[in-house]
């Protein structure tokens, strides 16, 4: 999957946006009834009741790249990025610094690190 520096950056501020505007633990992402949803919901708007309220980091990613599901979102330049970083910072995979996180800063923080990861 190739991307340029500029195209990787601008998903990766969207996903923060989302996570921004709304942030789950958990589950990849929650409607607005608290309902946990899976990868496969995030973009099918016919498997889930309504649409997502709040996101994971994961889920944000598959949000925003319109993945049909999480298989793949660990094969983009997005998702490596993010991968390079909680391993360097956090020494734990994007996946339990979301989960175990004080805070959406430290989720924005991973994001905003990401962003000045090289290709």
């Amino acid at each position: 999957m190739t991307r340029t520096l500029e195209e990787r950056n601008a998903n990766l501020a969207a996903a923060r946006a989302l996570i921004a505007a709304g942030w789950c633990r958990g589950s990849y992402a929650e409607d607005e009834a608290g309902q946990a949803l899976g990868s496969e919901q995030i973009n099918d708007e016919t498997a889930r009741a309504s649409p997502p309220v709040c996101y994971c980091a994961r889920g944000a990613l598959v949000r925003v790249l319109n993945l049909p599901d999480d298989r793949n979102s660990g094969h983009t330049p997005e998702s490596a990025a993010i991968s390079t970083v909680a391993r360097r910072y956090w020494r734990d995979s994007e996946i339990t610094v979301n989960d175990e996180a004080q805070s959406v800063a430290e989720v924005l923080t991973l994001f905003d690190l990401a962003m000045q990861e090289p290709l």
